[in-house]
């Protein structure tokens, strides 16, 4: 796929969709470890 042929919209979506999954990532991580803390109080 030869990036000068995409639109600016589709150029805003390859740069976005690395940055919506790294922090969907960062979400799940933060859930993860909220869980352990109120599953095994120290």
């Amino acid at each position: 796929m030869d990036p000068r042929e995409l639109s600016p919209r589709q150029k805003m979506m390859l740069v976005t969709l690395p940055e919506i999954h790294f922090s969907i990532k960062l979400k799940q991580i933060n859930m993860t470890l909220l869980y352990k803390k109120f599953e095994a109080p120290e």
